[in-house]
C-alpha cells in the first residue's frame, strides 16, 4: 500500500496452481498469475481520511503460465468502479458495479456485477 496524491493505492501480484474438471474424471493442471490494484479516493481532502464519502476504482487481471488447453494467455479480467462511505478508521461501505471477462478455449463471457460490501480492518 501507498499513496499516490490523495489517492490509497493497494497492489497485490500473486500466482496460483489449480486443477480444473474438464469431463468426468479428467483433470487439468493449470497456473496463473494475478495482478490486482485498486485507488481509494476520498471526496474531501484532508491529512488523514477517517470518515467521509469515496470512489474506489479497480482492477485484476489473470494471465495464463501454464494451461495446454488455454487458446490465449489472458484468462480472465475485473474491472470494478464503487462509491462508498467510511463510517470510521475500521469500516467501510461500498456499492459498485463490477464488469468480468472470461476468455476460454472455446468461449468469451461477459458478466455485469452488482457489488455491496463491507470492509473491516483490525
Amino acid at each position: 500500500k501507498h499513496k499516490w496524491g490523495i489517492a490509497s493505492l493497494s497492489h497485490r501480484f500473486r500466482t496460483e496452481q489449480r486443477f480444473i474438471e474438464k469431463s468426468g474424471d479428467d483433470q487439468l493442471f493449470a497456473q496463473r498469475a494475478r495482478y490486482f490494484v485498486r485507488a481509494l479516493i476520498p471526496l474531501k481532502s484532508g491529512a488523514a481520511f477517517e470518515k467521509g464519502a469515496f470512489v474506489a476504482l479497480q482492477n485484476e487481471a489473470f494471465v495464463h503460465l501454464q494451461n495446454d488447453d488455454a487458446a490465449k494467455v489472458f484468462d480472465q479480467n475485473r474491472a470494478y468502479l464503487a462509491a462508498g462511505y467510511r463510517l470510521g478508521k475500521q469500516l467501510d461501505l461500498e456499492a459498485g458495479y463490477m464488469n468480468q471477462t472470461t476468455t476460454g478455449s472455446s468461449r468469451f463471457t461477459m458478466n455485469h456485477i452488482i457489488q455491496l460490501a463491507l470492509y473491516t480492518r483490525f
